[in-house]
């Protein structure tokens, strides 16, 4: 059941695509004590995927906290079947996106098409307290139907516009601090605003910003 006073909207959401877990998923089961700095060194993935990818695999009920991380039972299958196969079991996908209490909600209320999970992802989320962006909100809508139905909708399509139509535009490409968490975290650390924070750190190279954020994440931990 979703909490009222909850802290963060990632306890409630999800928006990383589930090929980053089967990977994580293995690292995490081979080595149970592994940080999420060097679970980014080990895959070769930005720390900002490697954050939301292991509050992803808590609220799917993939892993739990203990002494490090470990796999449930749910996450042992998971993996097992990646394995095997090189590929996401769906039935075990279904089974893990259901875990999350939105998720649940939309499915019991037999939300199926993407504007209508849109709009009420939109709104359960503004009901305790957090207002997204469109793109956060969009992400977790292509995680739901993926996950459930196995819908898959590409990046490039409208709001609302048919799946089958295949029709794309062009996509913003969007950047290093258009990430709230990420904007929050180093607001919050160097005591600057967006504009300070954009203009400082935005001109810096990328393996630079991905390092200060490690290091901010670590400290948080």
């Amino acid at each position: 059941m979703i909490s009222e006073t909850a802290k963060s909207p990632w306890e409630y959401i999800i928006k990383i695509k589930f090929k980053y877990l089967g990977p994580m998923l293995r690292e995490i089961d081979e080595f149970p004590n592994i940080s999420q700095n060097m679970l980014r060194k080990q895959l070769k993935i930005s720390s900002l995927i490697i954050y939301h990818g292991i509050r992803q695999l808590k609220i799917m009920r993939l892993i739990i906290n203990g002494y490090g991380y470990s796999l449930t039972p749910l996450g042992k299958e998971w993996l097992d079947y990646y394995i095997k196969n090189g590929r996401i079991s769906k039935e075990i996908l279904k089974q893990a996106c259901l875990n999350i209490d939105l998720f649940r909600e939309a499915y019991n209320l037999k939300i199926k098409e993407e504007k209508e999970a849109r709009d009420f992802f939109k709104r359960r989320m503004r009901e305790i307290g957090f207002h997204l962006k469109d793109s956060d909100i969009g992400s977790a809508v292509r995680r739901y139907l993926e996950g459930i139905f196995d819908i898959k909708i590409p990046i490039g399509f409208r709001k609302g516009q048919s799946v089958k139509k295949k029709k794309f535009f062009n996509v913003k490409k969007k950047k290093f601090f258009d990430d709230e968490f990420v904007l929050g975290l180093f607001k919050e650390h160097f005591k600057l605003n967006s504009s300070e924070i954009y203009d400082i750190f935005e001109k810096l190279p990328k393996e630079k910003r991905e390092k200060i954020f490690s290091n901010l994440l670590k400290n948080k931990e």
